[in-house]
């Protein structure tokens, strides 16, 4: 599914503010081999000193008018599969019917998974 421009800029603005560590953040509009249709994503770049940054990517695409998000590093999600370049899924929100929706159960599930690491 595709998004008039005024749509597009309405999603970036609330992805923006439901995410407001993230940067960069880009879109694609169009179908093709790797796009369903509308995708937009924002990056995190966690700097680890030394060692080098690691870079997660929160993505969210609309299918069929349903949105879904998703926790990746290396790069943002789409038909891709490229673990052999360090690329890696980490979380996904079920098809959702609304884009706040599919917000609000991807941050849940990325604060469940941080969670689990806390001794708080």
């Amino acid at each position: 599914m595709l998004l008039t421009e005024n749509q597009v800029q309405e999603i970036m603005e609330k992805a923006k503010t439901a995410f407001p560590r993230f940067s960069d953040w880009d879109c694609m509009n169009e179908p093709d081999s790797e796009y369903t249709g509308f995708t937009l994503w924002g990056k995190f770049i966690l700097d680890l000193d030394q060692r080098g940054s690691q870079i997660f990517f929160v993505t969210f695409s609309i299918f069929r008018e349903s949105w879904r998000g998703e926790l990746t590093t290396g790069q943002h999600a789409y038909r891709w599969s490229s673990t052999e370049d360090g690329d890696a899924h980490l979380l996904g929100s079920k098809y959702c019917e609304s884009f706040e929706i599919a917000v609000a159960e991807l941050k849940n599930k990325i604060l469940t998974l941080f969670q689990a690491f806390s001794i708080f």
